[in-house]
């Protein structure tokens, strides 16, 4: 496995984080959030939006919506059958007591409830990543939607992944609506058509920016398997907006809190049609 960023220098750490934020990548997210919004009953706003570009913001503000019945949430529901009912399960080369400590370890998860989800998740956008670590002296399961994750890509096989980025989406931009009657020359703008170009000009200034603040606060935290171009075992860390490791910057302590250091191996299953 081989990725063109060295994960050990700052510079390449910050234009990972470049990446993530560039406008296509946020578009990506973005469009992942108001799916998840509008599977999550969260609709008004969409259909305001909707009749508002299409017809007039006048026309927006006087016609009564309907936003109670989710046609995209029945759909979804109905076609993610898996887990829905508790699968047989069936293991080779265990003992008893070892099936019986699996079978522990999947309910103790909720592994059933959690793969539901996911299934959830994968009608709703064709894709989805499932997480799985060590946490309390268990497993947690995570679903993971196309808004929390990012991919860096492996340079011998672009369909693989070197490793992932979980990080946050800046949210408020898009859900403190404040500015949804916004009427511009060119036509109607919704918040999510406003994300990229109201609030902020994306662009990180050297003094002055009033952003600067979430560049030192944003957190992402990322998962790479092993560099055998640059000699680095698997690596797990986490680092702000700036690019600057918090979490221990020496390459023994950004590999110590990876729990497959020595494998090529991550935590992160990526579940797609292909």
């Amino acid at each position: 496995m081989a990725t063109d960023l060295d994960l050990m220098n700052i510079g390449d750490r910050q234009r990972l984080v470049e990446q993530i934020k560039s406008s296509e990548n946020t578009q990506r997210r973005a469009m992942s959030l108001k799916q998840t919004e509008i599977y999550n009953d969260r609709i008004l706003q969409h259909v305001w939006e909707k009749i508002a570009r299409r017809f007039s913001v006048d026309s927006a503000r006087r016609m009564p919506i309907v936003s109670s019945i989710n046609l995209a949430r029945r759909i979804v529901k109905a076609e993610a059958s898996i887990y829905k009912q508790h699968p047989e399960r069936e293991y080779t080369d265990l003992t008893p007591q070892q099936e019986e400590a699996i079978e522990l370890i999947y309910k103790d998860g909720s592994a059933d409830s959690k793969m539901l989800r996911s299934n959830e998740s994968f009608k709703l956008q064709n894709q989805n990543h499932v997480m799985l670590v060590p946490k309390g002296g268990k497993l947690v399961w995570r679903v993971l939607r196309n808004h929390h994750v990012d991919k860096i890509d492996d340079t011998t096989d672009p369909e693989t992944a070197h490793g992932y980025v979980i990080s946050s989406m800046e949210k408020d931009m898009l859900l403190e609506n404040h500015k949804r009657d916004t009427d511009t020359n060119s036509g109607y703008r919704g918040r999510f058509d406003q994300y990229l170009d109201n609030n902020s000009d994306r662009t990180n200034e050297n003094i002055g920016d009033p952003e600067d603040y979430k560049t030192a606060a944003n957190r992402f935290v990322v998962w790479a398997r092993p560099d055998n171009d640059r000699g680095y075992p698997a690596l797990n860390f986490i680092m702000n907006e700036r690019g600057e490791v918090l979490s221990g910057d020496t390459l023994e302590e950004m590999a110590a809190l990876h729990e497959f250091t020595d494998r090529d191996l991550l935590p992160i299953i990526y579940i797609s049609e292909e």
